[in-house]
């Protein structure tokens, strides 16, 4: 009889422990929060590892590429005194914005829970919404130059988001943070600036051309013109044995009113509202 009521604690005590184990899952799952988005979307943050600075729960690397991408964060972290981070993730709720406020809100909270520098920047690819989002707080806070920065990287990658190329658009998101506010990559030309470059030269050299033909006699319009006495009353001109040659000026065109020809490069589907937390802002976000 002793046995059995002394069994019965014992019992009770891994039953509860199993029932710990079970939810488990469901409190890692949830985790931080509950955090509220500006449109009332809610959600939860996992509670992660603060010395990592690569977090791929949608396992969209390997572990190789997830290990380079790692050292690469990492010394480029060092070389910037700040932390940059990326995060993949199936979890992020859908909102009513296509995911826009709510994957903004997430990368703030999660940066500002996890990371411990002041500058500091992190890649959210939300797959759930299908958005990339990049935030920045410190020295990569929202202005001109991480604005153009931002969208600039979302048009580069993407067909890469698009196409699974995924460990593309991290190692691209690493070389732009690199990049950023760094005057000696700014000094290489890139593809597009010797493209610009190309045409301007040679626009420039076919006006020098142009330029250098106007001011010599046509031969169309040279009209050979050879006398020896012209009167006139009360004066007279004489052309003795030369070739007088006339050239028909070009008439200038007037110059042609009109609209302007520029074009917008933003990105329509960005975000970019600052954040609730002091020295913050989204870069904006692009959907794939």
């Amino acid at each position: 009889m002793r046995k059995r009521i002394f069994g019965i604690p014992i019992l009770l005590t891994v039953a509860v422990l199993v029932l710990m184990l079970d939810c488990l899952p469901i409190m890692a799952a949830q985790g931080s929060g509950p955090y509220t988005s500006n449109n009332g979307t809610v959600f939860y943050m996992p509670v992660v590892d603060k010395t990592r600075i690569l977090y791929d729960y949608a396992n969209l690397l390997s572990d190789s590429e997830e290990k380079e991408l790692t050292e690469k964060l990492a010394r480029v972290s060092d070389e910037k005194k700040a932390e940059i981070m990326i995060l993949t993730s199936n979890d992020i709720p859908k909102d009513i914005n296509y995911g826009t406020e709510t994957t903004q809100k997430y990368a703030e909270e999660f940066m500002y829970e996890n990371a411990i520098s002041d500058d500091r920047t992190i890649l959210v690819m939300d797959m759930n919404n299908r958005l990339v989002v990049i935030y920045g707080q410190g020295k990569f806070y929202r202005d001109d130059k991480f604005v153009n920065m931002s969208e600039n990287f979302y048009n580069d990658i993407h067909d890469d988001m698009t196409n699974g190329n995924y460990y593309f658009v991290c190692d691209r998101y690493i070389t732009y943070i690199h990049r950023f506010r760094n005057i000696a990559y700014a000094l290489i030309p890139t593809p597009l600036s010797l493209v610009i470059s190309a045409v301007m030269s040679i626009l420039v050299l076919l006006g020098l051309v142009a330029r250098h033909k106007s001011t010599q006699p046509s031969k169309a319009t040279q009209i050979p013109i050879k006398t020896l006495d012209y009167r006139r009353t009360g004066h007279t001109r004489r052309f003795l044995g030369k070739n007088v040659m006339t050239r028909v000026l070009p008439k200038n065109d007037p110059p042609r009113g009109g609209g302007g020809g520029g074009f917008s490069g933003g990105h329509s589907s960005g975000g970019g509202g600052f954040s609730g937390h002091a020295g913050g802002s989204s870069g904006g976000g692009g959907h794939f």
